[in-house]
């Protein structure tokens, strides 16, 4: 008598695609201020977008602080 394969099935799991997507990174923390958070955001995009050189110089020139409340 051979026993028929059941399919296994969790209560209360992970259901399969459900969360986010991993990034491939580790969550990190650093004190910064304002005008480096706003340079690694944009470095960031533009790494991402393919850019080769990113110019800390011009970046400052045109950067604004956003006025808080």
């Amino acid at each position: 008598m051979a026993e028929e394969a059941k399919e296994k099935t969790t209560w209360g799991g992970a259901r399969t695609g459900a969360g986010r997507k991993a990034l491939g990174g580790k969550m990190r923390s650093l004190r910064m201020t304002d005008f480096e958070y706003d340079f690694v955001r944009d470095a960031l995009k533009k790494i991402r977008a393919g850019v080769e050189t990113l110019d800390v110089a011009a970046y400052r020139t045109e950067w604004n602080p956003k006025e808080k409340d």
